[in-house]
């Protein structure tokens, strides 16, 4: 969720809130499958199945309700994982990087945390401010085989 909050308002109890919605939503497998694009401007991965990222990006949203996902910008939230954007990169360079990515899909990955970062515009300016677990399945609730690699979904603090 890009957009989330400013970072200098980032504090101990914001960070608990965001950790309970996250703990809301039960750790999970993914694929990352194909490459997609937003126009000319973003190359991305669509993650599957998308219904588990966007139930974790609701529940963020719940717990934090002035904050909705790309500022409200968009009515439908796409679940997405950036590779790149125009901003640094020429479209020529997008497409390069798609052409390198494709073979190497699908991606598996295991769901288990969430990241909270921080940056700016600048190169190499993110960092992690806390890695927010998602919850432990229910006895009796039936999870997917695990590929087992590990990654985390992101929420955003700029």
């Amino acid at each position: 969720m890009y957009p989330f909050v400013a970072p200098p308002e980032v504090d101990e109890h914001l960070i608990a809130r965001l950790a309970a919605a996250v703990e809301s939503m039960t750790a999970f497998d993914c694929q990352l499958e194909r490459t997609q694009w937003f126009g000319d401007d973003v190359l991305w991965l669509d993650p599957q199945p998308a219904e588990r990222f966007d139930r974790l990006t609701t529940a963020v949203w719940k717990a934090f309700p002035a904050h909705p996902p790309y500022g409200g910008a968009h009515h439908t939230v796409i679940p997405h994982l950036t590779v790149a954007h125009r901003g640094p990169a020429d479209l020529a360079a997008l497409r390069l990087a798609e052409q390198d990515i494709q073979p190497q899909l699908p991606i598996s990955a295991h769901i288990d945390q969430a990241l909270l970062i921080a940056g700016s515009p600048a190169p190499n300016s993110w960092r992690t401010l806390s890695a927010l677990p998602l919850g432990a399945l229910a006895a009796g609730e039936d999870q997917p085989p695990r590929s087992g690699e590990s990654s985390g979904a992101g929420v955003d603090a700029s």
